[in-house]
């Protein structure tokens, strides 16, 4: 599988936090709504943990397994959250600990060069009545030229490993034959210039420089670009984004 694209520095470690805290109350929602308890869960790309809280917090009887290639997140990710379990593993192999009665993965197809294999393979994971939930970015567009300047760089650096930043447009077509779909939906999300600003500043100043040796933009844009973004962070104006979210709720019967 190629890397995580956005890094796995303390900076990016502290960007998943935020997104988590952004995120909240969608993912939460859709977690409302599956079908059963699981004793078995698996967080895919856990990162530094946050969605692996997330997921103890919810469920503390069940057994939490956080997988990640990036042992830095994983050092993190076993500090943040002791009740859980975490491991190294590609996520493009077969998962070890499998069966689970349930995979989670939130914004890591995003990073991965091939979709449907992914989903096959994750939705093999599954034991049976097990679930795989996703969440994915079906689209961004802002009719701010600022973040649409960030959102076109951050789509190409995320092309440049041979992945889709926008995999959600991806997943229903990569749904397995024979496999029971109880949810697959897009949403549309209103996040404040402040809530995007943060996130987009701190995966900014991780890769930027890498973007800058691509071509992607010119350490002058880069540097523009990451000043007014971290202007930006306490700025409620909503209204400014296009933002659809997928979101995908499969069963193995």
């Amino acid at each position: 599988m190629t890397g995580y694209s956005f890094g796995d520095t303390e900076l990016a470690a502290e960007r998943l936090h935020v997104l988590d805290a952004v995120f909240a109350p969608t993912t939460d929602a859709l977690l409302d709504g599956l079908p059963r308890l699981p004793a078995r869960i698996a967080d895919l790309g856990c990162g530094p943990g946050a969605t692996t809280a997330r997921l103890v917090d919810r469920w503390p009887s069940a057994r939490v397994t956080g997988v990640d290639t990036s042992e830095a997140f994983l050092t993190a990710a076993r500090a943040g959250v002791p009740a859980a379990d975490f491991v190294a593993a590609d996520v493009t192999a077969p998962l070890p600990g499998a069966p689970y009665d349930l995979v989670y993965a939130r914004f890591l197809l995003a990073h991965l060069p091939d979709v449907a294999a992914a989903v096959r393979a994750w939705v093999a994971a599954l034991g049976s009545g097990g679930v795989l939930v996703l969440e994915e970015t079906e689209h961004i567009a802002s009719s701010d030229p600022w973040f649409a300047r960030y959102e076109a760089v951050s789509y190409g650096r995320v092309a440049s490993v041979g992945a889709h930043v926008y995999a959600g447009a991806d997943i229903t077509a990569a749904i397995p034959a024979g496999i029971e779909v109880m949810l697959d939906r897009v949403i549309e999300l209103d996040p404040t210039a402040g809530e995007a600003a943060g996130m987009f500043w701190r995966n900014l100043a991780t890769w930027g420089p890498d973007a800058v040796a691509q071509g992607l933009l010119t350490e002058a844009d880069r540097h523009a670009l990451l000043t007014h973004l971290r202007g930006r962070i306490d700025d409620p104006t909503r209204g400014l984004f296009s933002w659809t979210h997928h979101q995908t709720v499969l069963r193995r019967a």
